[in-house]
């Protein structure tokens, strides 16, 4: 049991990162959508910055779930899923000159699976975007 602790702290620690580090990146297409609109200029190296964490943050998460197999548990697997489709959308919508309309879907699907494993490792809740 002791084993397991060891793994919940490590995965909870990763999670809530993956988490805080994905938000940020939403927060920053936000803004960056926000400031076209308002025709300002936008810093896109910031935007790419925070979407390398969140996706660096988010294999390391991957990782340690994949090679502990006493973790296994579906809302891992969703959670998974969702911040692939996410970034698979971000990614392909940024490299086609797409609306992120369905990023920010995806953003949202991806908070509400995250909120599911939230309530198994019993730590916090991300806001969902209106």
């Amino acid at each position: 049991m002791e084993m397991l602790t060891y793994h919940e702290e490590n995965i909870k620690d990763l999670a809530l990162k993956t988490m805080w580090y994905a938000e940020d990146f939403y927060e920053s297409l936000s803004a960056e959508l926000d400031a076209r609109l308002d025709r300002k200029t936008f810093n896109e190296q910031i935007l790419f910055a925070y979407h390398s964490t969140a996706y660096s943050t988010f294999m390391g998460f991957k990782l340690y779930y994949l090679q502990n197999t006493e973790l296994s548990e579906s809302k891992f697997d969703r959670f998974i899923e969702a911040f692939e489709r996410f970034n698979l959308e971000f990614l392909s919508s940024r490299s086609t000159g797409h609306s992120m309309q369905h990023t920010f879907m995806y953003y949202g699907d991806l908070v509400d699976t995250f909120n599911d494993l939230a309530d198994l490792l019993q730590i916090q809740h991300i806001k969902k975007p209106d």
